[in-house]
């Protein structure tokens, strides 16, 4: 947080921060978003690509500030009205030179009225399972038959919980709070798990003017970009002209201590510029204002369930051409899944780091080569289990003959299936019964005649 303070800083001593703030102001009243008669078509690509420029000029402020991202504030469940949260965290207490204001719940400026209160857990779940995308509508609300107009709603709720009546978060420049961008990063994140609820791409947007977004206004872009190219968090395309962002466009959320680096839409993403490093860090504070840092990578074709395990997935993996070198940093450690492929003449490498801007210097701890896809892996959870296990993983040949027995201790089989597969991912679900004592078994998986085996535990 100490870094990151001190970019926002440099940010507003260099007169950038105003002049952003300045930019979303003077588009306010725009298809950015919906208002009086604009139907909002653009919010969420416009301030999708309004947080990379973002972030983009808080990792030039200076060397310790290039592995910054920004945080995204998760109102679903963080909704505290502390004064700790009003005078402390990003506030004018520790910046200078800032002239935002705020009116939470309980202060003399707090906003009045229906509405004023943060959307939960159901309100978004709800949200995430409408479609479409949008309809042309000037009306927003909680009973919007659209996602992006019901998540604008509840983008608004938020301003207002927190700009009040007189704050600068319920004004047209509340890029001038740096909480807006933290905000905005959290509606990003819920266009992202949206968006990735299907293996094509949904968000879809009128055809006038070849989907342009108006443009900033700032040096560095002051023209149109198109919304078009904004649908994947992953791959947002460079628009034009300005080459200083073609590498920082490539956006995945971390969400409780670890982050998926994937594919999607039934393709990978792909590494395939030769001429300079792609580095991937990630690191999470152990505790709340910590110095000890954790977090994990994820690398393949992957997903979350709805327990946080890492499974296999099926919508893209990631890929590393031949002549590229990635480089994977994280605070806790590093996983190659399947859907991971470095090409053969690919340079690989994965290392613990101690701080959150370190390198991992002699502590690689793994670098590889591969001249084909990753041969067969599988992960097998939860172990230990009270029924039902899963067996998820990844198979190298087009037509695969996969075996699968348990055994008990005393080498008699009480469980075996046999069926050939094509290639790819995989996932296997496997009922021990009720009847099974519990205990430890032994799982034996024979893939293309090549025998795998681990212990599984069953518990009452």
């Amino acid at each position: 947080m100490i870094d990151y303070r001190a970019a926002l800083q440099s940010l507003r001593n260099a007169g950038t921060w105003n002049t952003l703030a300045t930019a979303h102001g003077n588009h306010f009243t725009s298809q950015i978003h919906t208002t009086g008669s604009f139907t909002g078509e653009q919010f969420l690509p416009w301030h999708r690509f309004f947080l990379i420029e973002v972030e983009w000029y808080q990792r030039n402020t200076s060397s310790n500030a290039i592995y910054l991202s920004i945080p995204y504030w998760d109102w679903r469940t963080d909704n505290t009205t502390s004064a700790n949260w009003h005078t402390s965290f990003l506030s004018t207490s520790n910046l200078t030179g800032f002239t935002f204001t705020r009116c939470l719940p309980g202060s003399s400026c707090a906003a009045s009225g229906p509405n004023p209160y943060l959307a939960n857990t159901t309100d978004i779940l709800n949200t995430l399972n409408l479609t479409p995308f949008w309809n042309n509508t000037t009306s927003k609300s909680t009973t919007s038959p659209d996602f992006s107009h019901k998540l604008e709603h509840y983008h608004d709720r938020v301003h207002v919980w927190v700009g009040g009546n007189t704050g600068t978060m319920n004004t047209g420049t509340s890029p001038n709070d740096p909480i807006f961008y933290l905000h905005h990063n959290m509606i990003d994140y819920l266009w992202q798990i949206w968006e990735d609820n299907t293996t094509a791409l949904q968000s879809s947007f009128p055809v006038t003017g070849a989907n342009a977004m108006v443009h900033y206004g700032t040096p560095e872009y002051p023209f149109n970009v198109l919304a078009n190219n904004m649908k994947d968090s992953r791959s947002v395309t460079n628009p034009a002209n300005n080459t200083s962002f073609s590498r920082a466009n490539d956006v995945w959320f971390a969400f409780n201590k670890k982050v998926i680096l994937d594919g999607a839409n039934g393709s990978d993403f792909v590494c395939s510029d030769v001429t300079s490093p792609y580095t991937y860090r990630y690191t999470a504070a152990t505790t709340t204002g910590g110095s000890t840092v954790e977090g994990s990578i994820f690398v393949g074709d992957l997903q979350r369930d709805a327990s946080d395990n890492v499974i296999s997935d099926t919508k893209g993996g990631f890929r590393v051409e031949s002549g590229v070198t990635a480089n994977f940093k994280a605070g806790k450690d590093i996983t190659y899944r399947p859907g991971f492929w470095a090409k053969s003449g690919s340079n690989v490498s994965a290392g613990i780091i101690s701080t959150a801007n370190g390198d991992i210097n002699s502590e690689v701890v793994e670098s590889r080569e591969d001249s084909q896809p990753p041969k067969f892996n599988c992960v097998v959870y939860p172990n230990p289990t009270s029924s039902i296990f899963n067996i998820d993983g990844f198979l190298p040949k087009i037509d695969n003959v996969l075996a699968i027995n348990i055994f008990d201790l005393r080498g008699t089989q009480i469980y075996t299936c046999k069926e050939i597969l094509p290639f790819g991912a995989f996932s296997k679900n496997i009922e021990l019964g009720n009847d099974l004592k519990s205990g430890v078994y032994i799982l034996q998986i024979i893939e293309n005649g090549n025998v795998y085996s681990q212990k599984i535990v069953k518990i009452e």
